[in-house]
């Protein structure tokens, strides 16, 4: 301290002390007080770090990130897809009409349709349409009361006196009234399969459809030039019209049409009894009911395709199982067959075909024209094929292409004594088939798989082949 300093303190006195204080930073009222430490601080809790996500929050966050980076079209499908899926019932009122210049005019349908899953099930509706419609335009409306589930079909057989199933397509024309009551589309464990995987898709504006505001989607197939629109409602996804359009992506095609299939007063998840899909018995009458097989459970699953000797549970090559134990089966190994590109198609006498609808048929595909030779002796072994086998759940169907003259070509057909059906405009499909030769004859199993592909037909030899490829099919169960 300075000279100076200290006799500026000396000559203040106790105010001079004061002041130093002050300056010092303390306060006078603090002068005399003990001043408690300063309180401890707790140590920081440690940080828990998240555990790490396991497989399937991982698998499920790259199955978002991966629907995220889709476009909008195909995730707005997919939500429909699921909403399909996650529905129990369904019921709602079904119109079906074509517009355009076909040259078979088509009639029209309109059916009240109800859907439900049987207890189990967990994608497979039985239907039933009630309601009543036409095949050609023209003709009176002829009633029906139809269900269907899977390749079974349940209709009235006055001749019996009782309701039947049966298997594969029913020939009533009533009956092939009703399936355009049904939109095909929705059904299976993958809705909409045709339009997601073999389709370009695009958003269209918002639409109000009966009232109803719809997300609108449009569809132009790969593998022939139809295009289709899609309108879902904005609340459910639930479609409520979907349209197909022919020719009108094609200035030089000679027909255009445009074919309608609206869903009114639609009902999502009410509460229905196998008495709502069933079709109603007159008086007297049985009822055959449909067979609906149980889904095998975890524990069968397993054994599906396990080599023989092999048990369940544990790994029976290491030898160290603890005596009782039940050994891991292996899968067998398959021959996995591609599978047949879908189609729909106008036939002579008016019906739409889909190969999806023949699913649980064997279904031959004669790819065949007039101005082909070696069609001249394959269509009569064909028909012979259709004779024998028609009642065993196969299917022939004659495919024309390149035909300027269809009417020439359905009159050469019968001409030639081929009584199977007929499809005079199959370009498109055989393009889709790969087909550039003819006659060529494709073989599709019951899961809708191509079992034969004969594209250099022999007289007297290709049919033994592909009877013969039928008949093994068939034997296994397919």
């Amino acid at each position: 301290m300075s000279i100076n300093r200290r006799e500026a303190l000396r000559g203040s006195g106790f105010a001079g002390l004061l002041a130093a204080v002050v300056v010092a930073g303390f306060s006078p009222d603090a002068i005399g007080q003990v001043v408690p430490p300063p309180p401890e601080q707790a140590p920081a809790a440690p940080v828990e770090e998240a555990p790490a996500p396991d497989r399937a929050e991982r698998r499920r966050q790259a199955s978002e990130a991966a629907r995220d980076a889709l476009p909008e079209a195909k995730k707005l499908l997919l939500d429909s897809a699921k909403a399909l899926n996650q529905a129990t019932s369904l019921r709602f009122t079904s119109r079906y009409r074509v517009e355009g210049n076909l040259p078979v005019k088509l009639g029209s349908v309109e059916a009240r349709v109800t859907m439900l899953k049987p207890e189990g099930q967990k994608y497979h509706w039985i239907t039933r349409a009630v309601g009543s419609g036409s095949l050609r335009d023209g003709e009176a409306p002829k009633p029906f009361d139809v269900a269907w589930y899977l390749d079974q079909t349940q209709v009235v057989d006055e001749g019996a006196k009782k309701v039947v199933v049966r298997k594969g397509r029913v020939t009533d024309a009533s009956a092939r009234a009703a399936e355009f009551a049904r939109l095909k589309e929705m059904y299976g464990p993958t809705p909409w399969n045709t339009e997601l995987e073999g389709a370009t898709l695009a958003l269209a504006p918002d639409e109000v459809v009966n009232g109803v505001n719809c997300r609108v989607v449009d569809v132009s197939y790969t593998a022939n030039r139809r295009t289709a629109r899609i309108w879902l409602g904005e609340s459910d996804l639930i479609p409520r019209r979907f349209t197909q359009f022919a020719g009108l992506q094609n200035e030089q095609a000679q027909f255009r049409a445009s074919m309608i299939l609206e869903l009114t007063d639609v009902e999502v998840g009410q509460p229905l009894a196998m008495s709502d899909v069933t079709v109603s018995a007159p008086d007297g009458f049985e009822t055959e009911a449909f067979v609906i097989t149980e889904r095998p459970k975890p524990e069968e699953r397993a054994r599906v395709g396990s080599r023989p000797g092999t048990t369940v549970g544990a790994n029976s090559d290491s030898g160290d199982a603890p005596e009782g134990a039940v050994a891991t089966q292996r899968p067998a190994p398959r021959n996995v067959l591609p599978a047949a590109p879908d189609f729909r198609m106008v036939t002579t006498d008016g019906s739409e075909l889909t190969l999806s609808s023949m699913r649980g048929s064997v279904v031959v595909l004669d790819f065949w024209g007039t101005w082909a030779l070696g069609c001249k002796q394959s269509g009569p072994e064909l028909q012979g094929l259709h004779e024998r086998m028609k009642d065993r759940g196969v299917r022939v169907i004659g495919i024309a292409s390149k035909e300027r003259n269809e009417e020439k070509a359905a009159s050469t057909f019968k001409e030639r004594g081929q009584a199977y059906t007929l499809v005079t405009q199959g370009g498109a499909v055989a393009s889709a088939y790969g087909v550039a030769t003819f006659p060529t004859v494709v073989v599709v199993g019951r899961a809708g798989e191509i079992l034969l592909k004969v594209e250099k037909y022999v007289p007297g030899e290709s049919i033994k082949q592909i009877e013969a490829t039928i008949e093994t099919h068939l034997a296994s169960g397919g």
